[in-house]
């Protein structure tokens, strides 16, 4: 089984944070990402992320309050740590990471059929804009591979809560 997280196939350069990508091979893309700054550019000229695509601006009111700011940290955070352990097998310290391994290895099936997957932590999961951000990730995919993926899964990882997939 072979999985594929963000910088393994640099599934940013399609102007997007994809999580886990199963079932295809690594690919190539045309699109320069910078890291450090989240930009991303083709032929020179700047590209808009999906977030920034599909921002409807619901959250414009509370950007700078402390709550939200610890959340999209935190929020940073899980993902690395996932990203760690499946690359390395290390494990962090959150109890986000640990329900994660949990559904990872309790759902074996789902990590080894073509797939895309987006890790939450929210306490309420978004099933309609996640859906729609990974049918971006999908249709990014599919132009950069040439392979349709269909099988769409958000991780929802919510504090103090077990963790669940669910199909989108």
């Amino acid at each position: 089984m072979k999985l594929l997280t963000e910088k393994i196939v640099n599934t940013d350069t399609f102007a997007g944070r994809v999580d886990i990508i199963t079932g295809i091979d690594d690919f190539e893309s045309p699109v320069e990402y910078n890291d450090e700054w989240h930009t991303y550019k083709l032929n020179g000229k700047f590209l808009p992320s999906v977030t920034q695509i599909l921002d409807d601006g619901s959250f414009d009111h509370i950007k700078d309050e402390p709550f939200f700011i610890y959340a999209c940290n935190k929020g940073t955070m899980v993902h690395d740590e996932i990203e760690q352990w499946l690359l390395t097998k290390n494990k962090g310290f959150t109890a986000e990471l640990y329900e994660f391994i949990r559904l990872f290895n309790d759902n074996q099936d789902l990590f080894n059929s073509k797939a895309v997957f987006d890790v939450k932590t929210s306490t309420i999961l978004n099933k309609k804009k996640t859906k729609e951000q990974l049918q971006m990730y999908c249709e990014g995919i599919e132009y950069l591979t040439g392979t349709k993926i269909t099988d769409m899964f958000a991780i929802h990882l919510p504090a103090s809560k077990p963790g669940r997939i669910v199909k989108l």
